[in-house]
């Protein structure tokens, strides 16, 4: 239920940060040249918490979840979570203030993607969505897999996913159309999927261990 800032040199913790009550799913570090360094926290509990990485202090718990995140996303003007609750909801990193909720998906929101106020979401309904956070509306609905998102990454105008049916899809992040379906490398889940410009890492699973 701790997030720890370490030293690497050293090789101890600097700070151990007391918030949570349940496991820590995500955490992102927020930069920003206008703001000390500050990390963000999400958790099982229900909250994400925003932290001064150099005294440990905590700056922000960001609350409205009422079920499980799953999901974290942060950049200078927004953090952005998902949940089991079916939601994701947005959030001023300075204030900690709620900036909005955004509805849509029918399960959980288990994946996100954030660049400047371009948000593309993967829920467990096998749905992508993208969406205007200065709008705060969805500007397109890709029916992307069979079933769950396990995994995206947004790069340039294309968004690539993956799924437990196997599929590794690239989708036009502007206009929602499907650019292509990649063959089938494996017979069980992907994972992973790490996108460039012109390149593709992509992460199976393959057996029991």
């Amino acid at each position: 239920t701790t997030v720890r800032v370490w030293d690497l040199e050293e090789g101890v913790a600097k700070h151990i940060l007391y918030g949570h009550s349940a496991s820590v799913r995500r955490v992102e570090v927020l930069l920003d040249e206008e703001q000390p360094i500050r990390v963000v926290s999400a958790s099982y509990d229900t909250t994400a918490i925003i932290w001064d990485v150099e005294t440990g202090a905590k700056l922000h718990t960001l609350q409205g979840h009422t079920n499980q995140i799953y999901a974290l996303a942060v950049n200078p003007k927004f953090v952005v979570t998902g949940s089991l609750d079916h939601s994701i909801r947005v959030w001023d990193p300075n204030t900690g203030a709620s900036v909005g909720s955004l509805l849509g998906h029918t399960a959980l929101v288990g994946q996100l993607a954030l660049r400047n106020s371009l948000l593309v979401s993967g829920g467990s309904d096998g749905s992508v969505r993208v969406w205007d956070l200065n709008l705060m509306r969805c500007t397109h609905r890709i029916a992307a897999h069979d079933n769950t998102i396990s995994c995206l990454s947004l790069a340039g105008d294309r968004v690539v996913t993956g799924g437990p049916d196997c599929q590794i899809s690239v989708f036009n992040v502007r206009s929602g159309e499907l650019i292509r379906m990649l063959d089938k490398n494996s017979v069980t889940t992907v994972w992973s999927v790490a996108a460039q410009e012109d390149r593709l890492l992509t992460v199976y699973s393959e057996g029991s261990d």
